[in-house]
């Protein structure tokens, strides 16, 4: 049995979470066993909605004043459990602590899960400067896409054999276009008669929500019959939620938080608009797809992100909400087809991943 730890900054029930849960719960526990050693809750969230089956450790904060006192905990921890792997997911204390799973003869792997395009802020210059040394210490990387590898651990370490792409896989039992379910949710939700545009992202920097309200108003300026679908939360929601209200917008745009119903809300949408500033894949653009649903995104979206059957229409920001609004309302009339084949054959399939991992994991342990 291989015991694997997954090291995790901040829980919240977003994309991380969700490539373990699907990694791991489609893995069989009684060959790998998954725990998760994290580093705080997201404010507001209590931990209970995602990775509920696996054991969790509590790692005290790193802020690296405190480097010596953070090691320390290591040493202790690891005094009384012993894992096989390391997983890492939040690299930027992982220097810290890496020499001490190696001396235990437990092998390493950095799972690079975004592109590290973000404002240049005095906290990100420190958590890049610390991940950096990282780099050296790490026996294997996994990365969602290639650029996501060669922006986290560098262009000649990306395209080394111990590094591999991983796709975020989705569960195609669930992800697949359904009428039925489409008409159902559409009635519930009481917007039948109406074009339903969606977005599914945490409300931050990165998702540039403030970009897709400017959008859905030059869309419901010329289509009053229009409504948007934002589902999930973040620091930002009170600041977006400030500029619906201030566009007049509040009986148009849906804040519906958090959901368990993805594959439904997906089906009841008409297009998907995902004006990211930087993605490592985007895995909800996978899902979509998958539904047979219409794309809209920004430039930032991975090739990989691309399942090849016209569902995917890219733009540039710099373009402006003008144009994005006319994008959408060209690209909203098509017929509607399952696309989880597709899917599927594009390796994104969730069961078949878990399958490689597995045997990866079998594979790397038994490396002297």
């Amino acid at each position: 049995m291989i015991r694997v730890l997954n090291v995790l900054g901040t829980i919240t029930k977003g994309g991380t979470e969700k490539v373990i849960e699907n990694i791991y719960s489609n893995i069989d526990s009684s060959k790998v066993v998954a725990y998760i050693a994290y580093h705080k809750l997201e404010e507001g969230y209590n931990g209970d909605e995602c990775l509920t089956e696996f054991p969790k450790f509590k790692i005290p904060l790193y802020n690296m004043v405190n480097a010596l006192s953070y090691r320390k905990w290591w040493i202790g921890f690891l005094e009384t459990h012993h894992f096989d792997i390391v997983h890492i997911h939040y690299r930027d204390s992982a220097f810290l602590y890496l020499d001490l799973f190696h001396k235990m003869g437990a092998k390493s792997i950095i799972h690079c899960h975004n592109t590290r395009r973000k404002p240049q802020t005095i906290g990100n210059y420190i958590s890049r400067f610390n991940s950096f040394f990282s780099r050296p210490g790490t026996d294997y990387v996994l990365a969602c896409s290639k650029q996501a590898a060669i922006e986290t651990v560098g262009k000649k370490r990306a395209n080394s054999p111990m590094t591999h792409i991983l796709h975020n896989g989705c569960d195609l039992s669930l992800f697949k276009y359904n009428p039925s379910i489409r008409e159902k949710k559409r009635k519930k939700m009481n917007i039948s008669d109406k074009l339903v545009i969606g977005h599914i992202g945490r409300f931050s920097y990165q998702k540039n929500h403030e970009f897709l309200i400017k959008v859905f108003f030059e869309v419901h300026k010329v289509i009053p019959n229009s409504v948007l679908l934002l589902i999930g939360n973040g620091n930002d929601q009170q600041n977006i939620e400030k500029q619906v209200k201030e566009l007049n917008l509040e009986s148009y745009v849906f804040f519906l938080g958090l959901r368990d119903d993805i594959p439904e809300l997906l089906n009841a949408m008409d297009i998907f608009v995902f004006p990211s500033h930087f993605e490592g894949l985007g895995n909800v653009l996978i899902e979509a797809q998958a539904t047979g649903l219409k794309i809209v995104a920004s430039e930032a979206i991975q090739p990989e992100a691309d399942m090849g059957i016209d569902l995917l229409k890219k733009l540039p920001l710099e373009n402006g909400p003008k144009q994005w609004a006319e994008c959408i309302m060209k690209e909203k009339d098509y017929i509607r087809e399952d696309g989880s084949s597709a899917v599927k054959e594009n390796g994104f399939d969730e069961k078949d991943i878990a399958i490689w991992v597995e045997n990866f994991l079998y594979e790397i342990v038994s490396k002297e």
